[in-house]
């Protein structure tokens, strides 16, 4: 069900118009789905969010899925321009969209979006970014890309982290991203909870806390070797 604020104002006021449904935003990553409505006045009027990451989509059915997930936006995702982010323009996605090179701003990275006519969907696929920063070597992200949007627009450097699967950590400055670093935090904690002795001292299921002591403990010294 579509929430919408001041449903009641007229057609011709401008507030409406603004909170009118304008597009659709996904971001369809690896181990989940979300989805908001959105209006041209950047309010979310509703939103989606479950656990169909693209590798759970089956014979890579990606319009099955999309369309079971959002069936309660029927009229919308026929009417509406639908923007994608994530894995889901990899190459083992929906449609491939390619990177842009960093440094990237807007601009960049809207001149790289893939429009394709879907199921009669506008859907736009965002692109991924990637970056030969050296001596690192090649890097690439895709999805984290469109989060840090909103922080491209200020005239400072930001430093912003994306935890997760593969975390990242991302240099923003003169509106674009300048360079990225991936670390595989999410993947290596997996694979020693499950793999290695320590799955003997961690609880089945159990999720890190930034409550906890050793989470502290852990960072006071990284920060003193400037880790």
């Amino acid at each position: 069900m579509m929430i919408c604020p001041d449903r009641n104002l007229p057609p011709s006021d401008p507030r409406a118009e603004r909170e009118a449904p304008a597009l659709i935003a996904v971001d369809w990553g690896t181990s989940s789905f979300r989805a908001a409505l959105m209006s041209a006045g950047g309010s979310v009027l509703s939103s989606v969010s479950t656990t169909d990451g693209i590798a759970k989509v089956p014979a890579s059915d990606f319009y099955g899925v999309f369309k079971r997930i959002l069936a309660d936006w029927e009229s919308e995702i026929r009417t509406l321009p639908i923007y994608l982010c994530g894995m889901v323009g990899s190459r083992q996605g929906w449609v491939e969209a390619g990177y842009a090179d960093c440094p990237a701003g807007f601009d960049a990275i809207a001149r790289s979006v893939v429009r394709r006519d879907l199921e009669g969907m506008a859907t736009r696929f965002i692109p991924g970014l990637h970056s030969h920063e050296l001596p690192y070597g090649h890097d690439v992200m895709r999805g984290e890309e469109t989060q840090v949007i909103g922080v491209m627009g200020f005239d400072r450097e930001e430093l912003v982290v994306t935890p997760g699967t593969h975390s990242k950590w991302i240099l923003c400055s003169n509106q674009s991203v300048t360079q990225f670093r991936t670390f595989m935090t999410g993947d290596l904690y997996a694979a020693m909870k499950s793999h290695t002795i320590l799955a003997h001292s961690i609880g089945a299921g159990q999720s890190p806390s930034t409550d906890s002591p050793a989470f502290t403990q852990g960072v006071r010294p990284a920060i003193r070797r400037s880790a």
